[in-house]
């Protein structure tokens, strides 16, 4: 099986494409194709850097790790053990294993590494899901308690209680009615997606960031039922910047968010006060949806038949549409693939965009 990775976007410390010396890496407008592999993983992509795990490898393009090819992460499990990585603005900051082991990133003396932090062999603190937001807060499930998240002011509040077997400071607990299933975090909100299908979210509750009514009974603080979607069942959700979007059982495609006091405003998010806090998105009168990405201002969806659409901030290309601005209504993509080739999946850093290609046997 081969596989390809195509990205377009930001790129100005070659997170995409690698950097050369005698070449300083650009933005690229259009899809372009950047890995060749047998298994490709994008498991963090952040504003200048992304981490992949390439055929075992545990791979870093962008500021952190110069070279066209980028830098091989020493890792203290193999790569493919590796559940998710996180970070902020600056870059990588750690992972996480599918035993739920913390793994802290450091890049001292150019060594780029991956070491286990000191809780790795408390039975009761393996992380199952953790999602940290723009203003730093971190939350996260362990795997022994599914129905409760921890919310942490930072990381390091967390290394700290995790170091200390959680007898240090507790931090805030949320119960959930149901086991926790997807856990992901925008500029200042989370999103829990439930086993039951059900979303819940909480944090800053300006410009619609949580999708649902904030009261009293139901404070913007603690996880709080996206009661719009009137009991629809999700399989997928993907957050970033001020924009929330979650895949239906069905297909269909529903997003919350955005600021309505900015300029330039996706026509399909909900825009006035009488709006439910929920949209329903229609592309192209009823392409059902089969994968969608998230940016911090432009989203990507991949319809059943094989196309790609875009809407949003598109500044840096991001939306590979070969333009650079904002595109209001969303757009299909022409990737260009060769024959042969079919899009796989999609995926978002908060300023670049990724299509996973899956190349049939010739």
């Amino acid at each position: 099986m081969t596989l390809e990775l195509y990205a377009c976007g930001f790129n100005a410390h070659g997170q995409l494409t690698g950097a050369s010396v005698d070449e300083p890496p650009v933005d690229l407008t259009r899809f372009q194709h950047v890995l060749t592999a047998s298994s490709i993983r994008i498991l963090y992509a952040a504003w200048s850097e992304t981490l992949l795990d390439v055929d075992g490898s545990l791979v870093l393009r962008g500021f952190s790790a110069p070279g066209t090819d980028g830098v091989v992460v020493s890792c203290p499990v193999p790569a493919e053990k590796i559940h998710q990585a996180f970070g902020d603005h600056t870059g990588l900051l750690g992972a996480v294993t599918e035993r739920g082991e913390l793994l802290t990133f450091s890049s001292k003396d150019k060594n780029l590494r991956l070491d286990h932090h000191s809780s790795a062999t408390s039975e009761s603190l393996r992380i199952a899901h953790l999602a940290r937001v723009g203003n730093n807060k971190i939350c996260i499930s362990f795997t022994t308690t599914p129905t409760e998240i921890l919310e942490f002011p930072d990381l390091s509040n967390l290394l700290s209680y995790t170091s200390s077997r959680g007898s240090s400071s507790p931090p805030i607990s949320h119960a959930l009615p149901s086991p926790l299933n997807v856990l992901t975090s925008g500029a200042t909100s989370f999103t829990a997606l439930l086993t039951d299908g059900s979303i819940h979210t909480w944090g800053d509750p300006r410009h619609n960031h949580l999708g649902r009514t904030i009261s009293p009974s139901l404070p913007s603080s603690k996880p709080g039922l996206v009661d719009a979607l009137g009991g629809i069942p999700i399989k997928k959700i993907r957050s970033g910047g001020w924009l929330t979007a979650a895949m239906a059982r069905s297909d269909d495609l529903y997003v919350w968010g955005g600021r309505p006091g900015d300029e330039h405003r996706i026509r399909s998010l909900p825009g006035g006060a009488d709006d439910e806090p929920v949209a329903l998105v229609d592309i192209d009168e009823g392409v059902d949806v089969v994968d969608v990405a998230m940016g911090e201002g432009h989203v990507l969806a991949l319809g059943g038949d094989g196309r790609v659409w875009a809407v949003g901030q598109g500044v840096n290309g991001q939306l590979g549409n070969g333009t650079r601005g904002f595109v209001k209504d969303w757009v299909g993509v022409n990737v260009g693939l060769p024959a042969g080739r079919r899009v796989e999946a999609l995926d978002a850093g908060p300023w670049t965009s990724f299509l996973l290609i899956r190349k049939d046997p010739s």
